[in-house]
């Protein structure tokens, strides 16, 4: 299932995470760094979430520890913009 909404809501972004059962994630870094500040983000990985990854730009390490202080796994794909980063081998 793809969940598609209009534009980034902060107060709504982790709770239409959980009402849909999003699992995977993708994002730019200036989502994730947005979403961490929206409620709810510490309440995520109660959620189901499971991998938010992250694309477009260079991903700041801080951004990617503060993920991890609250039990989220933020990953940064770098390059294969035709494949995409979900394509593994």
């Amino acid at each position: 299932t793809v969940v598609i909404v209009p534009s980034f809501d902060g107060p709504t972004f982790w709770p239409t995470l959980a009402r849909h059962n999003v699992t995977t994630m993708f994002g730019v870094p200036t989502l994730w760094q947005r979403a961490l500040e929206a409620p709810g983000a510490a309440d995520a990985a109660r959620h189901g979430v499971h991998w938010l990854l992250c694309g477009g730009a260079s991903m700041p390490l801080r951004l990617h520890e503060r993920y991890r202080a609250v039990g989220l796994a933020l990953r940064q794909g770098l390059g294969m913009t035709e494949a995409g980063i979900n394509l593994c081998t």
